[in-house]
Formats: structure tokens, C-alpha cells, sequence
């Protein structure tokens, strides 16, 4: 871990769509002032890109984390590895590197890890990373989020990781030069903060719920502002809220170097998650 450490002034939560098309990311903002944390903004990743001219389908992701500044920091919430089991390679930049080899869609992803559980174990224990176990998570090559972990390793983190233009703790080490990206869980944060509702992704009707979650998000945390306009979107669209979550949790988890290491060194392989 990088000695001279220094908090992000800046954090984005992404609720990534899950096949890279901009329209079902959303993206939201937080500006880190005197230990204090201000979400103002949340909205589509295409948008973001507007602002400077640039035609919003141009862009993707990818561009827009490999732009931010070394003083940011950002959370996504897709998983960013593999069960060991099913990983062949001892290193996760190796195994990010030999992906597209490996598999080339997600239906190949699942077959493939499916196929190598059968050889090495086949128990439902070994279907889960060890981050994901205390959560309840799913597993990451499970059909619902099978899409997100494809593309969100190949054509997100991949290149992001080899061109060494972000830090992804605790399997690359921070550094002062590079943003920080970090795998998040929106609902897990949410347990965490006792702030959890089912429902509240149901879009009409679980508008109430968003409302009192959005509340409850500020009441519960010390320093944490949500704007106004950032409140009436999170209210209209259960992305935008998952968003909100998002920042938070990577501001909670950034304000030191301790909090973004792991002793576990299967983690170092398969990912970790912060809520």
C-alpha cells in the first residue's frame, strides 16, 4: 500500500447496465469537502459526456473512467473476478489479461466456469467468491449478472488495468498518479446501514420506498448531503439510487489506506467487495 496515501476529493458511484451501452449506466457524483460528502449529481454515463460536446454515444465507460483525475475515486458494481476454483492463473492482472482467450461472451463465461467446477469440485460452495459469501451475493457467472461480469471485466477493467490508468485495490496498489476504482454492492450497503426495503426497485411503486431509503442514507451517515435535484432522480429511477448508494460506499471506504486492504489472499485473486 502506497505511504503517501491521500483520500479521493472526488467519487462516483456507477450502477453499470451491464453490456456497455450507456443508457442503462447511470452515474452519480460526490464532492469530498472537510470530512463532509455532497452528492450532486446522478444521471445516464451519456450525459456526462454532453457537457463537453461530444456526442453522448461516442464515448463509453471505459473513457470516462480512464479521464478521471488521480484526486477520484470510483465504484462499480459488477464483480471484478472469479471464483479461485474456476480461475486458472495466480494473478488477477494475468487473469484479466488471458480473458478474451478464455471466454468470448457470457454465455461461453458460464459454460466454461460451469464446466470447471465439475472438474475441480462441483459443490455450490465453490460456485461463490469469498467476498461474496458474507453478502449473500450471487455467484458471478450466475445467468442474472453473468452479462455484467463479462462485459464489465473485458471491455471495462481490462483495459482500464493494463494501461495502468486506474489502481483497482486491494489487487493493485494505489498510487498517488492513478484514480481509484473499486467493486461495489449497492444492496449490500444498504443491509449494512439497515436501510434495505424490498421493492424498492419496483419503479412506481416503490417510489416511497427510495424516498425513505434516501432519507434514511442521510439521517444515518455523518457528513453526507444529497442534493435536491439529486433526490427527485433518485425517486424516479431505482438505478439512480443504486448510484447514490454506490458513492457513498466507495467515500466510506477511501478515507484511508487501511480500508482498501485485505489480509485474505484469495480476495487478491477473486476480488473484493466494499460496502
Amino acid at each position: 500500500m502506497c505511504g503517501d496515501f491521500t483520500p479521493p476529493s472526488v467519487v462516483y458511484g456507477v450502477v453499470y447496465g451491464g453490456d456497455g451501452a450507456n443508457a442503462r449506466t447511470w452515474v452519480a457524483r460526490g464532492v469530498v469537502t472537510d470530512g463532509s460528502l455532497s452528492i450532486d449529481r446522478c444521471a445516464p454515463v451519456g450525459e456526462w459526456f454532453e457537457e463537453s460536446g461530444t456526442p453522448a454515444a461516442t464515448p463509453t465507460l471505459t473513457t470516462f473512467l480512464a479521464d478521471l483525475p488521480a484526486t477520484a475515486a470510483a465504484g462499480l458494481d459488477f464483480p471484478f473476478g472469479l471464483p479461485e476454483g474456476v480461475v486458472a492463473e495466480d494473478e488477477w492482472v494475468t487473469f484479466l489479461q488471458q480473458l478474451p482467450s478464455w471466454c468470448d461472451s457470457p454465455t461461453d463465461l458460464r459454460r466454461r466456469c460451469e464446466r470447471r467446477l465439475r472438474l475441480v469440485d462441483g459443490s455450490a460452495d465453490t460456485r461463490l467468491r469469498a467476498t461474496d459469501t458474507p453478502l449473500s451475493a450471487m455467484s458471478p457467472f450466475d445467468e442474472p449478472i453473468a452479462a455484467s461480469t463479462f462485459y464489465g471485466l473485458r471491455d471495462v477493467l481490462r483495459p482500464l488495468v493494463l494501461s495502468d490508468v486506474v489502481r483497482v485495490p486491494p489487487m493493485t496498489t494505489p498510487h498517488p498518479d492513478r484514480p481509484l476504482v473499486i467493486e461495489v454492492y449497492p444492496t449490500g450497503t444498504l443491509v449494512d446501514l439497515d436501510l434495505f426495503a424490498a421493492g424498492y426497485e419496483i419503479d412506481d411503486e416503490g417510489r416511497t420506498l427510495r424516498a425513505e431509503i434516501v432519507d434514511g442514507l442521510v439521517a444515518a451517515t455523518d457528513g453526507v448531503e444529497v442534493t435536491d435535484e439529486v433526490r427527485e432522480a433518485a425517486l424516479a429511477d431505482p438505478a439512480c439510487l443504486e448510484s447514490v448508494v454506490a458513492a457513498y460506499a466507495v467515500y466510506r471506504n477511501s478515507r484511508s489506506a487501511a480500508a482498501l486492504t485485505v489480509s485474505d489472499s484469495q480476495r487478491l485473486v477473486e476480488g473484493q467487495v466494499f460496502v
